[in-house]
């Protein structure tokens, strides 16, 4: 089923139908096998190269973050 399929059935806006194709199984398989190739975070020891930064960007702003990055590379 594709995403106008689902939006036309759900809304019963015919128009998603012609003009949304996208495959929602390929879509999904596709989001699932990217997730096990790609990841946002790293665990703590998981990278060990020198030009890697971890930053927990929580409880910071960005003005920190930069500054943490700049000291990092020693700019």
């Amino acid at each position: 089923m594709t995403v106008g399929q689902h939006l036309a059935a759900k809304t019963d806006m015919k128009l998603f139908h012609n003009h949304m194709s996208i495959d929602l199984v390929w879509l999904e398989q596709d989001l699932v096998s990217s997730h096990e190739q790609y990841w946002l975070n790293s665990q703590p020891g998981e990278l060990s190269t020198p030009h890697y930064l971890r930053i927990n960007n929580t409880y910071i702003d960005a003005e920190t973050a930069a500054e943490m990055i700049i000291q990092h590379i020693e700019w």
